[in-house]
């Protein structure tokens, strides 16, 4: 998030780009055992999530496109891993759904970055 960061103190105001979707700063969600930060810009979804289940995490990292206003998507382009992430975002809130990324996860935690995510600040 180096570049969400600059982006934010260079002080840049909201600008519209392609798609729908405004430059924002680091909005920061969270759920029992998850947390997630994105940045919106250039039509595209920065985001980092980790979860956990006992010991076991998952973490994952990329950039997903937008498809819809306010759904991106992201597909690993690593061949060996067929990751994907759908994200919604609802007012005040997040909702992560996942497909294959076990590979990203410790093995009783997979699956445990899907759900519905509450909105706790931005940056």
């Amino acid at each position: 998030f180096a570049r969400a960061d600059a982006a934010r103190d260079a002080q840049k105001p909201a600008a519209t780009t392609g798609s729908t979707q405004p430059t924002t700063g680091v909005e920061e969600y969270a759920k029992d055992g998850a947390r997630a930060r994105l940045a919106r810009s250039s039509g595209e979804l920065t985001f980092e999530v980790s979860s956990s289940v006992g010991e076991h995490t998952c973490e994952l990292e990329g950039k997903a496109t937008f498809i819809a206003p306010d759904t991106a998507k992201y597909v690993s382009q690593d061949q060996d891993d067929r990751c994907s992430a759908s994200f919604s975002l609802v007012p005040d809130g997040l909702t992560i759904s996942t497909d294959g990324c076990s590979g990203a996860c410790g093995m009783r935690a997979d699956g445990s970055m899907d759900g519905t995510y509450k909105r706790t600040g931005q940056k």
